[in-house]
């Protein structure tokens, strides 16, 4: 049995919907060549092109990227998966510890913001002005950093549906 290439399934389906390469080219915003150097496997379509394929043929990004339909026991034994669940865990790792470097450059830079306030009592207004930017510039630092790990690990719940006591930890 011949391997399904992300080509060869995009002709298929392509064919399905009785579509002409040319008429796919059009709804897609490309040239009917460059559809048919992906269905000949010479290329592939741009990242952002293939939701939109996904969304035209009624199937999802991942069928097309893996190149064939997939089945809902493909899915559970993927989703399942031991290597996919210790690379799951290590992005998740690196994004906390990321966090928390981040966290600490912040408060650093509060420190060093009061630090300059206290050697001049009130005396030169550049210490004032340093430490309000540094002690504004953590508190952003801070807020965004806490708003992409908290959304990062609540994309992770959803895609897996499990872990919500991560989101509580945050």
């Amino acid at each position: 049995m011949e391997k399904q290439t992300v080509g060869k399934f995009i002709a298929a389906l392509r064919k399905v919907n009785g579509m002409t390469q040319t008429e796919l080219a059009e709804k897609l915003g490309v040239t009917n060549k460059s559809v048919s150097k992906w269905e000949c496997d010479e290329c592939y379509p741009d990242l952002s092109l293939i939701p939109v394929i996904a969304e035209l043929f009624n199937v999802t990004s991942d069928e097309i990227l893996k190149g064939g339909r997939i089945t809902k026991n493909q899915e559970a034994i993927t989703s399942e998966s031991p290597k996919t669940e210790r690379l799951t865990g290590r992005l998740i790792q690196n994004a906390l510890s990321k966090f928390k470097y981040l966290s600490l450059i912040s408060v650093f830079l509060i420190v060093a913001g009061f630090a300059f306030l206290s050697g001049s009592w009130l005396r030169d207004m550049i210490f004032v002005v340093g430490f309000l930017l540094t002690a504004t510039i953590s508190i952003i630092l801070e807020l965004v950093l806490a708003n992409i790990t908290k959304s990062a690990l609540y994309n992770h719940d959803i895609e897996n549906g499990k872990d919500k006591r991560l989101l509580a930890a945050t």
